[in-house]
């Protein structure tokens, strides 16, 4: 069973992840199962490795995690590069359920078992522990960047991409790589620099096919390209995105591009196709996932379209939901421009104290991310607004 498993995962094509995805659950008993027998731990290792694409792109995370927590630490000692890769994959499951301080531990633990590695075993799997250690490298340089520690998130970053180029490594991982640069440079406020690495990673997943990984990097690009205010820029690659919708990828990444794409319609003032972005972003599906993180996301890009149109009433559920979500990933700066946002709210009810309030709120916890170009931004924003509702309350 393990031998018809192995072969059946080997391929990690868009395709191959949704024909698996019709079979998952006979997949995860074969695994659980084969988990339990020391016999054959290792091979059931090798599946979950190879099965990894498929917890990661279809949300299955919150099942996946245990598995591979037992499956590393039941790694015979005598086989550290199997550990390190598992560690190194479970820390990308904790980075996409938002778990980050885990996903850094995890990193660190992969990177650290390598760093330990005997050297006749790293001679004899030299190419395969070379790439394994850049592609723990890649992935830190997006847990730091996620973490807005982006100092650590662009050393990671430079070392993997110095390690694929020398080492020559196949092309997907170049462009992981310069995908997590480019989010560093669009955060920091580089935006000609991130421009220039999305791109580049966009170009390379074209090339290979990739559609769910160009949908990521196009994700990011759309949402560099709004942060520098080149609004003509954008609809171009939302008329690709869309294109690739047709393909095996996942709707959370149509739910993605829906997001920037109706993010930068309503930077622009056209708020009704900007609700409908968000309303399609909002689809059935999201709404019953594990993308608590997005979920908020959307949640808030409502609140603030209805906020625009006046419509307060609608607007407050949406904020709230929003509020809730944050406050249950800890993610401190969405948080803050969430509770900004709420505070506009009531403003334009009247609310003063409540508006000052929640406006002091916001920027306690804006003020520690003193290198982040969008804290920097909303902080100006808030300020701004604070003043007005002190005075109103306060005129002399």
């Amino acid at each position: 069973g393990l031998a018809y498993w192995q072969e059946q995962t080997r391929s990690s094509t868009d395709d191959a992840v949704a024909a698996l995805d019709a079979r998952r659950q006979n997949l995860y008993r074969a695994v659980v199962y084969g988990l339990k027998l020391e016999q054959t731990r290792r091979e059931t290792a090798v599946v979950i490795l190879q099965a990894f694409h498929l917890a990661e792109r279809r949300g299955y995370w919150h099942e996946w995690i245990p598995l591979i927590q037992n499956a590393a630490a039941a790694c015979p000692p005598d086989e550290p590069l199997l550990r390190a890769g598992l560690l190194n994959r479970l820390g990308e499951l904790y980075l996409t359920s938002r778990q980050l301080p885990a996903a850094i531990e995890s990193h660190l633990q992969a990177e650290t078992i390598l760093k330990q590695t005997g050297e006749d075993q790293q001679r004899a799997n030299h190419l395969r522990a070379n790439e394994l250690r850049h592609h723990i490298w890649s992935n830190l340089s997006m847990d730091y960047a996620f973490s807005r520690q982006y100092d650590l998130a662009e050393q990671y970053g430079q070392q993997a991409l110095a390690g694929f180029r020398a080492t020559n490594a196949p092309p997907k991982f170049h462009a992981n790589v310069l995908n997590a640069l480019g989010v560093v440079a669009w955060w920091r406020g580089q935006h000609d620099r991130a421009e220039t690495l999305l791109r580049e990673a966009v170009a390379i997943w074209r090339e290979l096919n990739q559609f769910t990984d160009l949908l990521r990097s196009l994700n990011n690009l759309m949402g560099t390209l709004k942060a520098a205010r080149k609004y003509d820029d954008v609809w171009p690659c939302y008329a690709e995105a869309v294109t690739y919708f047709s393909h095996n990828v996942g709707e959370y990444e149509k739910s993605l591009i829906e997001v920037s794409y109706g993010g930068a319609l309503y930077e622009q003032g056209q708020y009704d196709e900007a609700k409908a972005a968000f309303q399609r972003a909002n689809s059935p599906y999201l709404q019953q996932s594990s993308y608590f993180y997005h979920r908020a996301t959307v949640a808030q890009c409502l609140g603030n379209t209805f906020l625009a149109q006046n419509r307060l009433a609608d607007a407050a559920p949406h904020l709230e939901e929003s509020a809730r979500l944050w406050r249950q990933f800890d993610d401190e700066l969405m948080l803050a421009n969430t509770l900004g946002t709420i505070a506009e709210l009531y403003a334009q009810q009247g609310k003063a104290d409540d508006a000052i309030a929640l406006f002091e709120q916001a920027l306690a916890l804006l003020a520690r991310y003193p290198d982040d170009a969008w804290a920097k931004k909303l902080t100006a924003d808030f300020t701004r607004q604070l003043q007005e509702q002190k005075t109103a309350v306060n005129p002399e």
